[in-house]
């Protein structure tokens, strides 16, 4: 019996602290991120692969942002023309899953995620063109968040 609430124990500790995690996490991965590495490989076209160095100047800029709600809003900067979209995320484990309403149909793309204090990193898979993408992002600086506020 002893044995028995021993490991009824421990599986209540291992669970508590998943959560735990879980919701650290989340709140870890709060704020705005600048992209400054982008990476697209295993493509059934190898002529999609890429890899490439990313700015954030006025002509071009990748960033999201998260808030604790579950709400992003990602901008891409192309040619100094910014093209953005606002949804929602969820993460649970290493899974982070994007979704946004697209024609009244809700889309929804999953990918894994690494967090730490200031960087990022996400990575997805096309299903259609087998092109895994890999994006890696520094957490911004109080004046970039301050520049993404104002656009």
């Amino acid at each position: 019996m002893k044995r028995f609430i021993f490991i009824i124990l421990i599986l209540s500790i291992i669970v508590s602290c998943g959560k735990k995690e879980e919701e650290e996490n989340q709140k870890n991965i709060v704020g705005t991120w600048v992209g400054i590495s982008q990476t697209i490989s295993n493509c059934t076209d190898d002529s999609n692969n890429s890899n490439e160095e990313l700015d954030c100047t006025e002509s071009g800029c990748i960033t999201y942002t998260f808030d604790a709600e579950g709400i992003y809003i990602s901008n891409v900067t192309i040619q100094s023309e910014t093209f953005g979209e606002q949804g929602t995320y969820a993460v649970k484990d290493e899974t982070i899953t994007f979704c946004q309403e697209d024609d009244e149909d809700l889309i929804c793309i999953s990918g894994s995620y690494d967090v730490s204090s200031n960087s990022l990193i996400i990575t997805t898979t096309d299903e259609e063109t087998g092109c895994t993408t890999q994006l890696i992002f520094d957490r911004a600086t109080q004046e970039q968040e301050e520049e993404e506020e104002a656009a």
